[in-house]
């Protein structure tokens, strides 16, 4: 037998007899650090030094390339059985990376070959010994072939039987490296252990660009097993200090959990200040066998539900609680859990150690607030992440803005994240948020009941939206929108409730009408010239993009006539709908899988909605639109602005379908025209059907006789001081009038106001009826004729008042 060449080792994946250790049988050997030989008639010798290296130059390896290995703690046979080779020639590299052009490739290179669960070579990961500086200076220090999906790298069957893979029995571990996998299953035969190159390719990432769905990579067919229990294990270090690394194994351990694993996170250690993988670690160690063993057993749970099962477990409830609290890896499992995960974990914090939901809120938004500045850390030049993970969202962002079904993948969004119905309300809502981007934004107001539901509508919209974009406030001091800091532009400003925001309607107003707020204060100022008082000018930058909700049927005369109303559908057959969905969601409870598809839903709409560009609209059509358009009145000329802006929200929303001319603005065309001419139907309502409603309702109760708020409340069933807004909402309709102010609003009198051709009491006597109808006499059943007139339509007595006016 040949001595082996110093310089250039030979290794073909079936070893030689002085690359390997014994072992003639081909069994497992008992040593963890030994693999199993194949039988002797297989081996190939070395190659003899006297001659070339043996003809395929992929099967070379430079010494210094095994001494590397062996520093990661692999041993001369696992190399072997992994055919890890030497690059040296620069063309062959770029040919395996399939890299276009005339380019150097990067060698010398350590090439890895990709094995399959067979121990085929799907391609080769490659290490050169000068890595690539990218664009943010990070170094890539692996690099893989171009344009080839994603895989899963599993062990040679002569390390780790494909038997192993398939027993549910048999613990499974996940690493982000080949030189990991292979230390680790070199270590211990009590694992199965298969690797991706880095931290998010778990997923079938073909299907998910087809279909917007998730499923398993193809390679982890009957290996997750559900029942099986599963370790992650990323690079210690990393998993305690790295936000977006846990945001990663957060994700990944959730995926797992789903598919039904019983999944539990590693906890590497690592030399301070750096961080240490898992071929490192047990390198590093005495008895890696043993060291293995250790981290193993003392792994987290990744289910936050489990971590408080712990607290409740021990002797210091409080002591333990605190520390979960600091956990970045606990934060970060409820942040990618969804809101349904997060209100069972936060129960049962406060049950078993007094944490209020408010603190854990707290916590995962410290998280979330972590996460965000290091994505901005690690953004590109252009601005936008680099990661696989992003570009793929991205990518899905852009297909879905491309869509002709885009108004539909919208529709069926809300509707699985829990909106039943009110399709044109949602939608308007959504052009209002994307009109943030426009000079003149959509101002919407969503009017209902209370406990219609008003709130909860705005909310399924609101949260596709960037978050970051998104301004939500129930309470608005009167100078509160003077110090909200330098701009609001481009934002969605979201008033729950207006009556919170009534000491602030006029700057409200002033920023949606000029687009910005401009304050002039008095100021004391220090400086060498003595102290005094100067005059400072503060400007807050806008458009900013308002959506309101209320109850009231009006609001304030000059904050209306700036702002779309929207009138929920508060109709019996609405409401039966409603309670329908309730009644099926209560006998079956939305799953996992339920849960992850709103996720990925809410990041998918908040990508796309992030990505449409600022920019103009031309509306061809719009002449055309004033033939059609009422303007009997003055506020004709603000609504009919409101109408251009539907198209061009609709416009803008569509701009990656829509033609562009030569100064790079959106055409507008029929589409969203049409659109906008359904949902602007709205505009030419002169009074709001559900006040509308309510005034019949009081006509056919009370006719023209004097009612107090106490009657009307009985009469509607709404509380006093709900009957005493009503009261006044219908005033500024003109449909009541108040009768009789008396000091407390409860003994003051109203009533409803004639409509338009009811007969007068002289008119009725000369025709010979009796005018107690007409003068509201008790009993008196009140003509509803005339309303027809004055309200659009009769009133239908066995409907609900909501659902007559939107008739």
């Amino acid at each position: 037998m040949q001595t082996p060449n110093p310089e250039i080792h030979a290794t073909t994946g079936r070893g030689c007899d002085e690359c390997t250790l014994p072992g003639q049988d081909g069994r497992p050997s008992d040593d963890p650090e030994t693999p199993p030989q194949r039988p002797a008639a297989d081996r190939t010798p070395c190659a003899d030094p006297g001659r070339a290296p043996v003809d395929d130059r992929r099967r070379q390896l430079l010494d210094r390339h095994r001494d590397h290995l062996r520093g990661s703690g692999l041993s001369d046979s696992t190399i072997a059985a992994a055919g890890i080779y030497s690059i040296t020639d620069q063309d062959e590299a770029r040919e395996i990376l399939n890299w276009g052009g005339d380019g150097a490739g990067p060698a010398p290179a350590i090439a890895f070959p990709y094995l399959g669960r067979n121990g085929t070579a799907n391609g080769a990961v490659l290490r050169p010994d000068e890595p690539v500086v990218r664009a943010d200076g990070s170094l890539a220090k692996y690099e893989s072939e171009k344009g080839r999906p994603s895989r899963i790298y599993f062990p040679p069957p002569l390390l780790q039987p494909a038997a192993r893979l398939a027993d549910r029995s048999v613990p499974l571990l996940i690493v982000e490296g080949i030189k990991k996998c292979l230390k680790t299953v070199q270590t211990s035969g009590a694992l199965a252990v298969v690797s991706a190159q880095g931290i998010t390719v778990w997923h079938d990432i073909e299907h998910r660009k087809a279909t917007k769905g998730w499923r398993p990579h193809p390679d982890l067919e009957g290996v997750l097993l559900p029942g099986r229990r599963l370790y992650v294990g990323f690079d210690g270090g990393d998993t305690t200090h790295n936000v977006a690394v846990i945001h990663a194994e957060a994700r990944v351990a959730q995926f797992l959990m789903d598919v039904g694993l019983d999944v539990r996170l590693l906890r590497i250690p690592f030399p301070p200040g750096k961080k240490a993988g898992l071929d490192d670690f047990l390198a590093a160690e005495q008895d890696p066998a043993a060291a293995l063993h250790g981290i193993i057993e003392s792994a987290i749970p990744a289910d936050p539900r489990a971590s408080v099962r712990q607290v409740a477990e021990s002797e210091d409830r409080g002591g333990a609680a605190l520390h979960l609290l600091g956990d970045l890896s606990f934060a970060a499992s409820l942040a990618v859990g969804g809101e349904a995960l997060f209100d069972v974990v936060a129960a049962e914090l406060q049950q078993v150690a007094k944490v209020s939901k408010r603190t854990l809120a707290g916590v995962v938004e410290s998280f979330r607030a972590k996460l965000r500045a290091a994505s901005q850390a690690k953004r590109g030049s252009n601005g936008a992440e680099t990661s696989p993970a992003a570009i793929e969202l991205r990518q899905a962002a852009e297909s879905l803005l491309r869509d002709p079904g885009l108004v539909c993948h919208f529709q069926q969004a809300v509707k699985l994240l829990g909106l039943i119905g009110e399709e044109d309300v949602a939608l308007t809502i959504l052009l209002s948020a994307v009109s943030r981007k426009m000079p003149r934004p959509i101002h919407v107001v969503v009017k209902s009941a209370s406990s219609a539901g008003k709130n909860y509508v705005v909310g399924r919209v609101v949260q596709l939206a960037p978050p970051d974009d998104v301004v939500t406030v129930s309470d608005l001091s009167p100078h509160a929108l003077h110090y909200i800091g330098n701009s609001l532009k481009g934002k969605v400003v979201v008033v729950v409730e207006t009556v919170g925001a009534e000491r602030a309607e006029y700057p409200l107003r002033v920023m949606m009408s000029e687009g910005e707020l401009v304050t002039l204060t008095a100021e004391k100022v220090e400086d060498e010239k003595g102290c005094r008082f100067e005059t400072q000018r503060h400007v807050v930058e806008g458009p900013m993009a308002v959506i309101m909700t209320t109850t009231r049927g009006v609001l304030h005369g000059e904050n209306e006539t700036r702002i779309l109303e929207l009138n929920l559908d508060e109709s019996v057959a609405q409401t039966e709908r409603i309670m329908t969905e309730q009644a099926r969601a209560a006998a079956e409870p939305p799953g996992p899988d339920d849960v992850l598809v709103q996720d990925r839903l809410r990041k998918l709409w908040r990508t796309a909605l992030a990505m449409l560009a600022p920019r103009d609209v031309v509306i061809p059509q719009a002449p055309e639109l004033i033939e059609s358009f009422p303007r009997t009145k003055v506020r004709a000329r603000r609504d009919f602005a409101k109408l251009i802006a539907l198209v061009q929200a609709h416009a803008l929303l569509h701009q990656f379908q829509r033609p562009v001319d030569d100064q790079g603005r959106v055409i507008a065309v029929n589409d969203d025209v049409q659109a906008a001419l359904r949902l602007g139907r709205i505009l030419e309502a002169d009074v709001p059907p559900r006040l509308r409603g309510l005034a019949d309702q009081l006509l056919q109760a009370f006719g023209q006789r004097e009612f107090s708020p106490p009657e009307a409340s009985k009469l509607i069933g709404y509380a006093a001081d709900a009957v005493r807004r009503l009261l006044r909402d219908l005033e500024g309709q003109g449909l009541v009038e108040l009768v009789n102010s008396q000091r407390g609003s409860l003994a003051s009198t109203w009533r409803v106001v004639a409509p338009r051709g009811t007969p007068t009491k002289e008119e009725t006597a000369a025709k010979g009826e009796d005018p107690a109808g007409a003068s509201g006499s008790a009993g008196a059943a009140p003509s509803t004729t005339n309303w027809a007139v004055a309200t659009g339509g009769p009133p239908d007595a066995d409907k609900h008042p909501g659902e007559r006016g939107a008739q």
